[in-house]
């Protein structure tokens, strides 16, 4: 091989080695190895309970909890907030994060209100005990107070589907950590300006609807008079 030959030899090589560097890197991102690591994110809740007492911040910023948001809220959006994914949404009502608070060992509750917003925040509530076989994701729900223009509005993003439309569809847990939250702190009731002026509720199916007050566990103290009813 004469040294014009090895030259173009060596060029052609070097010049196929940068082409296909970006294509290797796009090839590792769709690998099965990505779709398994989503998976385990999501099917192996219990970690969460290790960042008891930790800032939300600290639980909301590891990509492990991002997808683990991203199959349990998988297809689901909030309207209040652009048409945003869930996780981003969360980032949003709580880029002024609280504490992560686990209970009985099994519940996990993170709360946040919204930077130079305090009237707006919010609170996921996860339960990190689910049967697999039974269903896909653990049973989560993001339940953000929304202070704006259109009023005082609570909504409940929901990842469970209704099968009765009763309180057993509620898990005890979940109605006394929104009770608790809602009763949370003279200030943020001060800085809301009042009572809920409407209550909603939206499942997997993105269903939005009215829901059952009591069932949620929310506080008939806390709503205007028109909601009671």
């Amino acid at each position: 091989m004469n040294r014009r030959d090895f030259l173009f030899s060596s060029g052609a090589g070097v010049i196929g080695l940068t082409v296909l560097s970006p294509l290797q890197s796009i090839g590792q991102a769709l690998s099965p190895k990505t779709a398994i690591s989503g998976r385990l994110a999501t099917r192996t809740p219990v970690w969460l309970k290790r960042f008891d007492g930790a800032s939300t911040w600290s639980l909301m910023r590891k990509r492990r909890f991002r997808l683990l948001m991203e199959g349990a809220f998988a297809g689901m959006s909030a309207p209040f907030w652009w048409d945003l994914c869930i996780h981003y949404t969360m980032r949003a009502y709580m880029s002024k994060p609280h504490y992560v608070i686990v209970q009985r060992n099994r519940y996990v509750v993170a709360t946040g209100t919204m930077n130079h917003c305090a009237a707006n925040r919010a609170m996921l509530w996860v339960d990190t005990r689910f049967n697999p076989a039974t269903s896909s994701v653990p049973r989560a729900v993001l339940a953000v107070l929304d202070a704006g223009t259109s009023g005082r509005q609570l909504w409940l993003i929901d990842n469970h589907v209704a099968v009765t439309g009763t309180m057993s569809d509620i898990p005890r847990h979940l109605r006394q950590s929104i009770s608790k939250w809602l009763r949370s702190q003279t200030t943020f009731r001060r800085l809301e300006g009042g009572r809920l002026q409407k209550v909603t509720s939206l499942d997997r199916n993105l269903q939005a609807e009215t829901p059952n007050l009591k069932a949620y566990g929310i506080p008939l103290s806390r709503c205007e008079p028109a909601l009671r009813v």
